[in-house]
Formats: structure tokens, C-alpha cells, sequence
């Protein structure tokens, strides 16, 4: 199951770069899902979130939601949130999950 951290540098006073959240990803099959997922679960209202991601997201709560320049990290691959999808970290190369499809974006 893939290990995912949450980054938050989208206004000046935050630092990309330091760690704001993590959990473990039980449901997505490639990062292209867990970086969607990670950003429905800390934009949408709660009542739209299934189980699993409620629980996940009242751990959250006492943060900001997921905003464009914030970053999601999986398995060590960062991917910055764009203002339409994502950009994988410069040099970085994206997983390739068994059965799944790489993650296609542009680099940061």
C-alpha cells in the first residue's frame, strides 16, 4: 500500500517542502488516483466522502484544503498540484503499478 504525504507551499508563508499530513493509501491503483483521490478527499464536502476517506479526512481536518502549488508525495515521487492536474517533480520517475498504467504529466 502506498505511503502518501501531504505538502502545502501554495501561499508564501508555507514551505513546500515540510510535511503537513501523511496516510497510508489502501484504495487507488496508480498515483494518477492517489493524487485525485487526495485532492477530492480534502476539497469536497464531508457528507460526498465514502468511509475510508472520512476517516482519513477528520484526521486532516485541522488543515487547509488541497490547493494548486501544494504537493502530494507517493512513495517518495512528489507531484505538485497544477491548476488542471499535476506536475511530476523535476528527474522524478513515476510508478508504474502492476496491472496499471504510468502516470503521465509534466515536470515541475
Amino acid at each position: 500500500m502506498p505511503n502518501v504525504n501531504i505538502y502545502h507551499g501554495g501561499f508564501r508563508d508555507e514551505d513546500v517542502n515540510e510535511r503537513v499530513f501523511a496516510y497510508t493509501d489502501g484504495v487507488s491503483i496508480n498515483d494518477e488516483e492517489i493524487c485525485e483521490r487526495a485532492f477530492h478527499m480534502f476539497n469536497a464536502p464531508f457528507e460526498y466522502l465514502n468511509e475510508e476517506d472520512q476517516a482519513i479526512f477528520k484526521m486532516y481536518r485541522p488543515l487547509r484544503s488541497l490547493s494548486v502549488g501544494d504537493v502530494v508525495e507517493v512513495n517518495g515521487v512528489r507531484y505538485q498540484c497544477m491548476p488542471v492536474g499535476w506536475e511530476l517533480e523535476k528527474d522524478a520517475e513515476p510508478h508504474v503499478w502492476p496491472g496499471g498504467r504510468e502516470f503521465k504529466v509534466r515536470s515541475f
